[in-house]
């Protein structure tokens, strides 16, 4: 089935316009927070999404939540073969893919730089950047075949911003995120693939519940 057939007006949100309605999505990171409630939007507006999280028990849930336009799949973004198989999924599932958001994130290394083990510091970059590189590079190579364009979306942490705090790995995983679109668009965009910049504005449900409210600057 297409995004279309799978959403139609009656099961729209108030509110909602349809502004994505036919197109896919993969969601890393979408079994809480900020991915949950862009998940959520996506299909509200019309999308079909790929819940790729590495939470089995929650993510099966989100996509139970989420009915036929989502389908579930566990997914460790520093792992090359999980990556790829969520974006396969997507066109396997619906036919196509429109929009990549590399969303999952962890805390990952924090405190003094002095006393930071340098597993820890390898384990952050392995998600926050190698898991950014993989879902570009997978679903690029999709969208450029398709040949119709695309958003991909990367998240970065406002804590990057600036320093103290024990954020060291923050600052330069920022500097990694916001550099690597760059280089992408030599890649891509030429092509008719676009990064997305923009912020994701979230209403917090209440203290110890996942984020729910409106996400920003949908692509188009």
């Amino acid at each position: 089935m297409t995004p279309a057939q799978l959403n139609g007006p009656t099961g729209r949100f108030d509110g909602q316009t349809g502004q994505l309605d036919g197109k896919v999505a993969v969601i890393t990171g979408a079994a809480s927070g900020m991915g949950l409630a862009t998940a959520q939007r996506f299909v509200a507006e019309g999308a079909a999404v790929v819940v790729a999280d590495f939470n089995a028990d929650a993510g099966e849930a989100v996509a139970r939540e989420l009915g036929d336009a989502a389908r579930f799949v566990r997914c460790d973004v520093a792992i090359d073969g999980d990556v790829e198989s969520a974006v396969a999924l997507a066109v396997d599932a619906f036919g196509r893919l429109d929009i990549m958001f590399n969303n999952a994130g962890i805390g990952g290394a924090f405190g003094p730089i002095t006393e930071i083990e340098s597993d820890d510091w390898d384990a952050t970059f392995a998600v926050l950047v190698r898991g950014v590189f993989l879902g570009t590079k997978h679903a690029a190579r999709v969208l450029i075949a398709q040949g119709a364009g695309g958003a991909i979306i990367n998240t970065a942490s406002v804590a990057g911003q600036g320093g103290g705090g024990g954020r060291h790995p923050a600052l330069q995983l920022r500097l990694a995120s916001r550099g690597r679109p760059d280089a992408q668009d030599s890649a891509a965009e030429f092509q008719g693939a676009r990064r997305q910049p923009g912020p994701l504005l979230l209403a917090d449900s209440g203290p110890g519940q996942p984020q729910r409210g409106q996400v920003g600057r949908l692509p188009r």
